[in-house]
């Protein structure tokens, strides 16, 4: 195929170089890929590149006899129509390849032909960076735990000056071989599908600052117990797990840290707010068994004035007094005062909608 480095078409320059990383990567990989698919490329690079050059005015124009030079300007119809085949081909190769994404094999492209002497270590700039921190990282835990007796039980009490600050640099050292771990494992999957992506590097350094942080608060946080100093180890029971090592697992999983102090937060919390809340939950439970007693009582006593007026019906049958027992009961159902509050109301309500 064709150079494809185009300055001046830089969308059809972008779609060619894609395809061109995207055929490259289907046939060495052994997948199907159409030769008309190949051909039709093929095709595209060279009338862009004829682009290009009449653009510059190299290319005589077709049927000149004296070999003059083309115009400038190329007609839109062509580069419409190009524009349009191109991104038929990049779809059909974008199906061929998946899950892999054309940014992520361009990209290994072009690392592969810059011949970098670094590129031993990796075809992407992320892992190649990464790989080098693990290892400084790797040979400052090594060294500091050899030029002097350290083991990372920081007593901020007792210990000071150069001893406390290899302590702190040996945890340190802990936590970033366990943060670039994790984050070479993660990238190395994505590079290895296909579906890596630059523009998210900031993230993984972000998470590896995390995981340093991480780190050194899971090793402050908690307790393994006192150090023995003729024998240098921590007596407790939980001896066996020193320092760097929580130190590397913190590392190693930011997130755990977070949810642990996270649940720490929600604790303490939960114990400052917790009197608030009961004095609340007790006057909510007060004030519902006042309103059901009172529902209780008024039940009672609607009751027995219901039973008081069925037995005058049945006794005298005087309408007057059946009156008077109603208006009575309605009486103690709706006061008089609310009563007369609300047929006041009514006229006014209605005199204001008329006007």
């Amino acid at each position: 195929m064709k150079e494809s480095t185009y300055d001046q078409f830089s969308l059809e320059d972008e779609l060619l170089r894609e395809c061109e990383a995207m055929v490259k990567h289907a046939l060495t990989s052994g997948m199907k890929v159409p030769a008309t698919v190949v051909q039709r490329l093929d095709s595209l690079a060279d009338q862009l590149q004829a682009r290009k050059e009449a653009a510059k005015g190299k290319v005589d124009t077709p049927g000149s006899e004296k070999g003059e030079t083309t115009d400038n300007t190329a007609p839109e119809n062509q580069a419409g129509n190009i524009a349009r085949e191109l991104t038929v081909v990049h779809g059909s190769l974008v199906g061929i390849v998946a899950p892999a994404t054309p940014r992520t094999l361009l990209l290994l492209a072009k690392e592969e032909a810059g011949g970098s002497i670094w590129l031993f270590l990796g075809r992407v700039p992320l892992i190649r960076r990464f790989i080098l921190v693990a290892i400084l990282s790797l040979i400052a835990l090594v060294a500091i735990s050899s030029l002097t007796p350290v083991n990372g039980h920081v007593d901020w009490q007792k210990d000071q000056g150069i001893h406390l600050l290899l302590e702190e640099l040996f945890l340190i050292s802990a936590a970033a071989i366990g943060a670039s771990f994790i984050a070479l494992f993660e990238a190395n999957r994505f590079i290895k599908d296909g579906t890596y992506d630059p523009q998210y590097d900031s993230s993984y350094w972000t998470r590896f600052v995390l995981g340093i942080i991480a780190g050194m608060i899971l090793a402050m946080l908690i307790p393994l117990g006192k150090l023995d100093p003729s024998t240098n180890e921590i007596q407790g029971p939980m001896g066996a797990m020193t320092k760097p090592t929580l130190a590397m697992l913190g590392g190693f999983s930011a997130k755990v840290v977070y949810r642990i102090l996270r649940r720490l937060v929600d604790t303490v919390e939960s114990l400052v707010r917790g009197e608030a809340r009961d004095v609340v939950a007790a006057q909510g439970q007060a004030a519902s068994a006042r309103y059901a007693e009172q529902e209780a009582q008024n039940r009672i006593s609607l009751a027995t004035s219901l039973t008081k007026l069925q037995q005058q019906l049945n006794a005298s049958g005087d309408p007057e007094a059946i009156r008077g027992e109603l208006d009575r009961i309605l009486n103690k159902l709706v006061p008089p005062d609310e009563d007369e509050q609300v047929s006041g109301t009514l006229p006014a309500q209605k005199d204001q909608g008329n006007a």
